[in-house]
């Protein structure tokens, strides 16, 4: 498994169109149902899987742009090598690029080892 990055994301809990009583929240990468905490790629601050390196690179964005973290689920992202290059986004393959910055921080409090 290789890091590929952070987001931090909106949990939708009890959604109303989904007709599962027993669905608490749904917990998706995706930002179409699970929303990021901006419209981030304009701020060209995210690595070749569209991610973030580490958390403080979104808590820069949210400072600096006045944007509230308070209530988002931070996202941590982990992939096989063989699975990385079949990650798609708006239908088109998505390989990590090196035009962005690839230098993930794994945070101290988190243990990799217990998620896999």
């Amino acid at each position: 498994m290789i890091p590929v990055g952070y987001m931090y994301k909106t949990i939708i809990h009890e959604p109303h169109w989904l007709k599962a009583a027993n669905v608490d929240g749904i917990y998706s990468l995706s930002g179409c149902i699970s929303k990021n905490f901006t419209d981030y790629i304009k701020y060209w601050k995210h690595n070749g899987y569209w991610l973030f390196n580490s958390p403080a690179v979104m808590e820069e964005i949210a400072r600096k742009s006045n944007l509230v973290l308070a209530g988002l689920t931070l996202f941590t992202t982990k992939s096989s090598r063989s699975s990385s290059m079949r990650i798609q986004r708006n239908g088109r393959r998505l390989n990590s690029t090196r035009h962005f910055p690839q230098a993930w921080k794994n945070p101290p409090r988190f243990n990799w080892r217990a998620m896999t």
